[in-house]
């Protein structure tokens, strides 16, 4: 039995991470979150008007992320490279590791 137990233990975490693969359409709320959080910060939000243009702008930066976006699913996690030029270039992309329904930046056009 206690030689049982790591490997249940183990195909119970690849069980939850497989479940928990973020979607595309889960990376696209991710990203309109994303940006208009960036748009609140910058003050964008003060009256109704600038609330209204950051709600379309952060959902039209999402829908172009997602169409923008490569997902290697790795079944467990995926891996998105967001490329607005299209061109390939690995320093103007940004990569994004989905894993347990979570989001996180590996790269970006600013990092180094």
């Amino acid at each position: 039995m206690k030689s049982t137990l790591p490997i249940i233990v183990l195909l119970g975490v690849a069980a939850v991470l497989f479940a928990l693969n973020p979607k595309p359409a889960e990376f696209e709320r991710y990203v309109e979150q994303r940006v208009e959080a960036r748009f609140n910060e910058e003050g964008a939000d003060s009256n109704r008007l600038g609330r209204l243009l950051t709600d379309m702008g952060s959902s039209v930066v999402g829908s172009l992320a997602a169409r923008v976006s490569d997902r290697a699913n790795y079944q467990l996690f995926s891996i998105y490279t967001v490329d607005i030029g299209g061109d390939g270039d690995p320093d103007e992309a940004w990569r994004f590791l989905g894993i347990a329904g979570q989001f996180i930046e590996l790269s970006g056009p600013d990092s180094e």
